[in-house]
């Protein structure tokens, strides 16, 4: 996710269940997830 500066391992490892998002990625994701990818652009 180059927007918000995360490697591909990191998502991999969120979708498989090994890691959860923390700190300001989860916060980030949160937005999003109310607000739509447009709200960090």
């Amino acid at each position: 996710m180059p927007c918000m500066n995360v490697s591909k391992d990191s998502v991999s490892q969120w979708e498989r269940g090994i890691k959860k998002p923390a700190g300001p990625t989860l916060k980030l994701l949160s937005l999003i997830k109310q607000k739509g990818l447009a709200a960090i652009s």
